[in-house]
Formats: structure tokens, C-alpha cells, sequence
């Protein structure tokens, strides 16, 4: 009997095989890869329409609230989520529409077929998310991601794993295997969809990266620093706070001092946590271009050349104090403290200058102490 042509299985056909299939592994879909195009998008639809239940446990916990407040509003009725920082899987599914006004403010929107599909199902899958505690996860990944910016997958499940029984731990459970994370692992697709693999080796990178290639070669191109700075579980927690923005480091001295310059300069609270998780981005992709941020954020708005030279050094301390993706998690200066400074030679504490030097008993036709390889009298002896 032929399935019923529905929106989602129109969206499916709109796209290439090779795209349906990708979704059909994104969503653990079991439908078989020889399928004809027709066949496969029918079985893929048939399959996010009839088991919502499994596949939105998958999303992250941040997107799932997101769903909650959209099937309580009519179908098609936008919801502003003001400015997003971080890419939406639902977007990228192509499960929810997506506007983005003069304001930079997204505005989310579903259709009637994907309300009917998920809001019977929502708050089903929330209580379990909460149950296995994957929304504790979703932050402590989150978090990790936003100190290493690329991980090795097998790094990451073992930091997943130990995150898990600290989690269990805390709430008096008893879960030594760290069961959770593993089956938080294999479900998560914010661990599964930002990924590359390399020589055989799997990495999870993070959502905003541009170039997640450029920052894994910079990492590699350090033959001899090749272990991740240690965090504790409490760390990677604080990281991942700002969901769906990146907050790290805003208590620190160097944060609090690019916040309250921000402030100064009489920008919003929510646009002060915009442009400070942009210019988290901007230091981790393109820090040679710092100025660039300070002249946006400050166009028109500064009194003085020593104002904006102030704004830049307390830019440049960040940059330089925050964990940087290309190297493992640690900041710049704590890089070359740790692993720069001690392969440093001491400077001689009296430079060689052969204009500077004193004559004690130099006889005429003895080699002039300057080290020319000329004598005396020919050299320096022609000065005194």
C-alpha cells in the first residue's frame, strides 16, 4: 500500500539521494541505503512522522525548549529568540523555518504537519532527557567544546563518561559505567553532526567553527604538545552556562574588564552578551583581526585616541588569556609559559657590542680586542 505524499516527505524528494540518506543516518533511521530516491524518502518520512518520540532525543536540550514554546503558538506563528550565536540542528534539519530581521533577532516558526508531529510528543521526551540527565550533558559537552573547539572523539566520550558518574554522584545515583554517556554519545547530535574524521580517527568540532580544518592543523602542527589542557567537571559546567551564546571567562579580570568597557561605551545588556561571544569567535579564528571588532563596537561612540587604544589592549588580554582552540585548551599565555618560555636561551646579561668594550694594556701591533682580526692600531687604535 503506497504511503500518503506528505510535507516531509516533499521536503525529502526536494532533495538529492545522497542528502536523504545523510538524514537517514543523522536520525537512526533503519531504512535501507538501495532503496530508489522515492522509496527511501517515503520510509525516512513515514519514520520522523510516526516516531518523533525517538529522534528528538537526539536534539539538544536548548532546541527542545525551543520546540516546547513553538507547538504552544498557532502553526506558522513566528517566535523571536532575539540574536542566536549558535547554529540550529532544527534548521539544519529543516524541521523548523528561520528569519532573521534587522535586528539580527532570529524568528522561529512551524509548520501545521511538524506541530501535529511534535507537540504530543514533547514533553515526554524532556522528561526523559532530564531523567538521564542529558540535559546536564548537553551543557558539560557544550562546555568542552567551547574550551577545546576540536576533540578527538575518543577524548571526548572519555570526558563524556567521567562527567556522567560525577553527574550520577551529585544526585545520588550509583552509575560506575557511566551508562549515560555513552548512550548520550550515541544519541546527541550536537556530538554527531559537527564532525570530521582524519587517518581514521574521529573529531567532533564546534558549531561556529568556520574552518574546523584550519584550527585541527594548528593544533597538529605542535609535534611535541599533544595532550588537551585538564579541566575540571565544574569548568567545562561554567562553559557551557551560556547556551546558546559562549559566557566563558566573564567573571575572569580580563572579562569583566572587556564587559564593563562595553558598558562604558553605553552598549545594552543583551548586545553586550552578543558581541562578547563574537569576539570569542574572533579570537579563536581570526585574532589578527581584533582591531576590526574594536573599531565595529566602538564606531562613532569613542572620545579619544587613548580610549581606543585602551579598548584594544583590554581586547588583546583576552585574547591572549582565554583557551584557544588551536592550542588544546590552553591560553596563550599559559602556552608559552608552559611550553615556550623553558626552551628559551637566557639572554647574556652584556650583549656583544664592539663599540663598547674597555683597553687594558693593548700594545699597537696587538689584535684589537673588538674581534675585527685586525691589529690594534688599525682598528679601534686609530680612535684613542
Amino acid at each position: 500500500m503506497a504511503k500518503p505524499v506528505t510535507e516531509v516527505y516533499e521536503m525529502l524528494m526536494d532533495m538529492t539521494k545522497e542528502k536523504i540518506n545523510v538524514y537517514r543516518k543523522t536520525l537512526d533511521c533503519n531504512v535501507k541505503a538501495t532503496l530508489s530516491k522515492a522509496d527511501m524518502a517515503a520510509e525516512v518520512a513515514w519514520y520522523i512522522e510516526t516516531e518523533a518520540e525517538w529522534w528528538l532525543k537526539k536534539i539538544p536540550t536548548w532546541e527542545l525548549f525551543l520546540l516546547k514554546k513553538l507547538v504552544k503558538l498557532a502553526p506558522g506563528e513566528k517566535y523571536d529568540a532575539g540574536f542566536q550565536g549558535i547554529p540550529s540542528i532544527l534548521e539544519s534539519l529543516q524541521f523548523v523555518k528561520v528569519e532573521v530581521d534587522r535586528k539580527r533577532h532570529t524568528l522561529y516558526s512551524i509548520s501545521e504537519d511538524m506541530h501535529t508531529i511534535i507537540a504530543p510528543n514533547i514533553d515526554k521526551v524532556l522528561s526523559f532527557i532530564k531523567s538521564q540527565h542529558y540535559d546536564k550533558l548537553d551543557q558539560v559537552l557544550f562546555g568542552m567544546l567551547n574550551l577545546y573547539g576540536v576533540l578527538e572523539r575518543k577524548s571526548l566520550g572519555a570526558m563524556m563518561v567521567r562527567a556522567a558518574i560525577m553527574i550520577d554522584y551529585e544526585n545520588g545515583e550509583q552509575n560506575s559505567m557511566g551508562l549515560n554517556a555513552l548512550m548520550y554519545m550515541e544519541d546527541s547530535l550536537l556530538a554527531n553532526s559537527f564532525t570530521l574524521s582524519v587517518e581514521d580517527k574521529d573529531f567532533v568540532f564546534h558549531p561556529c567553527l568556520q574552518n574546523p580544518g584550519k584550527v585541527f592543523m594548528g593544533q597538529r602542527i605542535r609535534p611535541d604538545f599533544d595532550d588537551y589542557k585538564r579541566y575540571t567537571l565544574e569548568q567545562a559546567r561554567d562553559a557551557g552556562l551560556g547556551y546558546p551564546f559562549i559566557m566563558y571567562a566573564h567573571d575572569e579580570p580580563f572579562g569583566q574588564a572587556v564587559l564593563q568597557a562595553m558598558e562604558k561605551l553605553k552598549i545594552s545588556e543583551k548586545k553586550k552578551e552578543i558581541l562578547y561571544h563574537e569576539l570569542y569567535l574572533q579570537c579563536q579564528e581570526e585574532p589578527d583581526k581584533i582591531m576590526d571588532f574594536v573599531t565595529f563596537i566602538a564606531s562613532g561612540k569613542l572620545e579619544s585616541i587613548e580610549q581606543a587604544q585602551s579598548l584594544m589592549e583590554m581586547c588583546t588580554d583576552f585574547s591572549n588569556n582565554i583557551p584557544r582552540w588551536e592550542l588544546r585548551g590552553f591560553s596563550s599565555q599559559e602556552f608559552f609559559e608552559k611550553f615556550e618560555k623553558p626552551k628559551m636561551k637566557p639572554a647574556h646579561p652584556q650583549p656583544y657590542n664592539p663599540m663598547n668594550f674597555t683597553v687594558k694594556n693593548v700594545g699597537r701591533n696587538d689584535m684589537c680586542p673588538c674581534g675585527s682580526g685586525r691589529k690594534y692600531k688599525n682598528c679601534h687604535g686609530k680612535l684613542s
